[in-house]
């Protein structure tokens, strides 16, 4: 029988944050159904492309695409990096003095997946 886990719930509505899990379920963030589904499907995208497409859009300031063992967040381990790839973002205006350093792939780029 498959084990389940009990992820804890973070509701932004509340002041009480937690910061001691890697995982979590999040309430009331605000953010639609619609939303979510074109963020996962873009998403998709993104990562179906040619290592070459995605290293165009390589992390500069903490921003854009990361691949496979680039990172290695567990220093005590004897591997060669994380088994995971990421697309980094921040802030698009407000919280810097940097205007948007997000690296946005193109639509063009996307279509191409």
């Amino acid at each position: 029988m498959a084990e389940t886990f009990n992820l804890p719930v973070i509701d932004l509505s509340s002041s009480d944050r937690m910061r001691d899990h890697g995982f979590f379920y999040l309430v009331n963030h605000g953010v639609g159904e619609e939303l979510f589904k074109r963020l996962f499907e873009e998403s998709e995208k993104l990562f179906l492309l040619p290592l070459e497409q995605k290293m165009k859009l390589a992390r500069k300031e903490n921003r854009g695409y990361t691949p496979f063992y680039a990172e290695k967040l567990d220093t005590s381990l004897n591997s060669r990096g994380d088994l995971k790839e990421t697309f980094y973002v921040g802030p698009i205006e407000g919280t810097t003095t940097l205007t948007n350093l997000n690296r946005w792939p193109s639509e063009g780029l996307l279509g191409k997946a």
